[in-house]
């Protein structure tokens, strides 16, 4: 299955102001600095406590509050505003850690805390909310399991500074000292297991700058996984957790700011694709308004003149040619006018699209198509351009299966769908039996059906194996997926 690229649509974006830019620009640089400069502390060190313990807390303070503010400047998200909050307050809660007293308990009880906004951060991105059954389950039995966290952390403190910054504490344990612990150990693995393997199936499909929190994400996953392998293969208090310490310090302070570049960078290009289908449901609904009083002014005094010279053309029949031949030149020329006024008025959508439907008017198309087409679905309450895309679809498909492909018949089927995150999609499948082979970069009608369909916000995948004919399907969503919206 190949999908075809149209010519630059998709890499519309609403640019962001020089501020803007600059000040994002200018927060990742620091953010990426700051984390390689603790974890070259951190791997030097080989024994984060004291200063470097409070400088990568810091670090990893500043990295999530700042994005917070990134989020709250450019995008109305209210719920990742919270959980960047919550994170870089809870890192800042760790630091207690190095105050005797009371203080420690709010430390003791920040450390697991924070796993759990993580967890809850990544099983919800980028929709800001769990919109999948197996998202769900990741965020109710974190949710749940972060009593016995916190009881674990109290249970395993190992003095002011922990092993491990980046994990629970009783991960380290070899072997796990209690019931607790060994529950602890289990439900984290089962927990990140499951967000691993969720990360992953959005990572297949998804794109672009939203890629980089995926892979942020599924290191973060390992990352917490292998510090509950590394007492199985070196007890040693060093190599072992430097090496966990300092991947966890580059990935935690990098996975914020790689979520706000891609949410920006999200909402920045689908707002230009918000934007292309008010414009081209605008432009529809003129052209439509436009057909109706051309049919009730100029078309029908046009039409109404063609009947009348076909009228006196029929009275002079066979009493003078050459009058008769120039009344018939007459009549045929406004023929052609009458069709390129229709055309004209109809611009791009064909008026029985507006009047009969998705439906019936690929019914008309079907009956004019040269070969047999069978058409299943039938949708309903579509938006304009949705329905538009649909149609020019099916109408390309089905003359370069009657050109092209030697078909004999065509089946055209039509589900509305939900997307993997429960938002409306409609799904346009037009298969034939014809000999297949068609290349879907060569084809400028594909190459422009598929800028279409992209500028309704959809994609358009063409497979064409020689012998076994072409398949065409477009899935073009009828409403928009993002769920944030500028200030």
């Amino acid at each position: 299955m190949k999908t075809v690229r149209p010519i630059d649509e998709r890499r519309r974006s609403i640019p962001l102001s020089r501020p803007q830019r600059l000040l994002m620009t200018l927060t990742v640089t620091a953010a990426v600095a700051s984390g390689v400069v603790s974890a070259v502390f951190v791997v030097r060190s080989g024994d984060p406590d004291g200063f470097l313990l409070l400088f990568t807390i810091l670090v990893l303070t500043w990295s999530y509050v700042a994005s917070g503010m990134l989020v709250g400047l450019f995008l109305r998200a209210g719920p990742i505003v919270v959980l960047f909050l919550g994170i870089g307050t809870a890192w800042l809660a760790r630091a207690l850690a190095l105050v005797d007293g009371p203080a420690a308990v709010v430390a003791t009880v920040a450390h697991p805390l924070i796993r759990v906004l993580l967890v809850h951060l990544l099983a919800t991105f980028p929709e800001t909310r769990a919109r999948t059954r197996l998202d769900r389950l990741i965020v109710v039995a974190n949710l749940a399991m972060l009593p016995l966290f916190v009881a674990d952390s109290f249970a395993n403190r190992a003095g002011r500074t922990d092993p491990c910054l980046v994990c629970l504490p009783s991960l380290g344990e070899d072997p796990p000292q209690s019931v607790l612990s060994v529950a602890v150990r289990a439900g984290t693995v089962a927990i990140v297991v499951l967000l691993a393997w969720s990360l992953y199936r959005r990572l297949t499909r998804v794109g672009g700058m939203q890629t980089a929190p995926l892979v942020l994400g599924l290191l973060l996953s390992g990352q917490i996984l292998a510090s509950a392998a590394v007492p199985l293969v070196d007890r040693s208090p060093g190599t072992g957790w430097v090496i966990i310490n300092a991947t966890g310090v580059v990935i935690e302070v990098l996975l914020p700011l790689a979520i706000v570049v891609g949410m920006v960078r999200a909402w920045s290009t689908g707002s230009a694709v918000r934007e292309s289908q008010m414009a081209a449901t605008s432009r529809a609904e003129a052209r439509s308004e436009i057909e109706r009083d051309l049919h009730d002014g100029a078309q029908m005094r046009l039409l109404s003149a063609a009947i009348r010279l076909k009228l006196a053309r029929t009275r002079l029949a066979g009493r003078h040619a050459d009058v008769e031949a120039q009344l018939c030149g007459v009549e045929n020329d406004l023929g052609r006018a009458l069709t390129e006024l229709r055309e004209l008025a109809r611009g791009e959508a064909p008026p029985t699209l507006g009047r009969l439907g998705l439906r019936g008017a690929l019914a008309e198309l079907a009956a004019a198509a040269p070969v047999a087409v069978t058409i299943e679905g039938a949708p309903e309450e579509l938006p304009a351009h949705v329905a538009q895309a649909a149609y020019f679809v099916v109408a390309e498909a089905l003359s370069n299966a009657a050109r092209h492909s030697g078909a004999r018949a065509v089946r055209v089927r039509l589900v509305d769908d939900n997307a993997p995150d429960r938002s409306r999609v409609m799904h346009v499948e037009i298969a034939d039996d014809g000999v297949g082979g068609a290349d879907p970069q060569s084809g400028r009608g594909l190459t422009k059906l598929a800028q279409r369909v992209a500028l309704a916000g959809g994609r358009l995948e063409v497979s064409s194996a020689a012998g076994a004919g072409t398949s065409v399907v477009a899935v073009i969503p009828c409403a928009s997926l993002l769920p944030t919206t500028p200030r």
